[in-house]
C-alpha cells in the first residue's frame, strides 16, 4: 500500500494494494477503482476527486517555481513532482517540472516529463500550438542525452503543427 500526503491539507491518501480504492484519512473520501484508474491514466485528477481547491493548488506552483528562481532546484523539483502527481491532468506540471530539471543539468530527466506533458496534452487535447512547443522543448532535451534521432523527430513533429514553436522547428530543420 503507498501513501502520499496532500501538501495544504496534510492528509494522507492510501492506495489499495489491488487498486480497487483509493482512500484519504482527514477528509472521509473513498473513491471507486473506476476513478483510481482515470486517476492513472491520465484522464482524471487525484486533486479534483479530492475536492483539493484550485486555488491553494496555484498557490503551490506559485512557492515551486519562486524556489527554483532563487536557485532551490532540488526543493522545487520535488514540489513539482508531487504536484504533477496530485494534479494528474495538467500537462504544464510535468512541463514546469522539465523546465527545472533542465536547468539542473538533468537531460533525461527533462525528456521523460516532457514526455509525460506530451501525454497528457493528447489526451486532453492540447492547442497544437502549445504540442508544438512542448516537441521543441523535449527537442532541446533530447539533443542534450545525445539523442539526435529523436531530437529530430521531435523537430519534425513540430513543423507539422501551427504556432511559432512550429516556426522554429522548420527553421530549425532548415525548412524555412
Amino acid at each position: 500500500m503507498g501513501t502520499f500526503a496532500l501538501p495544504e491539507k496534510q492528509s494522507q491518501v492510501r492506495f489499495g494494494a489491488k487498486l480497487q480504492t483509493v482512500s484519504c484519512d482527514n477528509c472521509g473520501v473513498t473513491a471507486p477503482e473506476e476513478l483510481l484508474l482515470g486517476i492513472a491514466e491520465g484522464s482524471e485528477s487525484l486533486a479534483d476527486a479530492l475536492g483539493v481547491d484550485r486555488a491553494a493548488l496555484d498557490r503551490l506552483v506559485d512557492e515551486a517555481m519562486a524556489r527554483a528562481s532563487s536557485g532551490q532546484l532540488e526543493e522545487a523539483e520535488r514540489s513539482l513532482q508531487d504536484l504533477a502527481v496530485v494534479h494528474g491532468t495538467s500537462a504544464l506540471l510535468p512541463c514546469l517540472l522539465a523546465g527545472v530539471r533542465a536547468e539542473r543539468g538533468d537531460a533525461l530527466g527533462a525528456a521523460s516529463a516532457y514526455t509525460e506533458a506530451l501525454r497528457r496534452a493528447e489526451v486532453h487535447g492540447a492547442e497544437a500550438s502549445f504540442v508544438a512547443e512542448l516537441l521543441l522543448l523535449r527537442a532541446a532535451a533530447r539533443r542534450g542525452t545525445e539523442d539526435a534521432a529523436g531530437a529530430r523527430e521531435d523537430l519534425l513533429a513540430a513543423s507539422r503543427l501551427e504556432g511559432t514553436a512550429a516556426e522554429e522547428a522548420r527553421r530549425l530543420l532548415g525548412m524555412q
